[in-house]
């Protein structure tokens, strides 16, 4: 394996571990508000959502990144 997919893998792990516990969190914080159950909630949705989220960040990574090259390429002022 190449050292730039090694790279990407580790960049979707991290990203997807980031922003699903922030996610879940608020997510799980909505319905609870601060009470003794919130704790365990936001961890056990978190638990379910990273492994999701880390899927989908390295299945689909380069089409966001074709896309949003697109994008810029063509809505970007030169």
């Amino acid at each position: 394996m190449s050292q730039q997919r090694k790279i990407a893998i580790l960049a979707a792990i991290i990203m997807s571990g980031i922003m699903s516990f922030c996610l879940s969190g608020f997510l799980s914080w909505l319905p609870l508000g601060f009470v003794a159950e919130w704790p365990s909630t936001w961890m056990h949705s978190w638990v379910i959502a990273w492994p999701l989220a880390c899927v989908l960040v390295i299945l689909l990574g380069s089409r966001v990144g074709g896309l949003a090259a697109r994008l810029v390429a063509r809505y970007s002022p030169e």
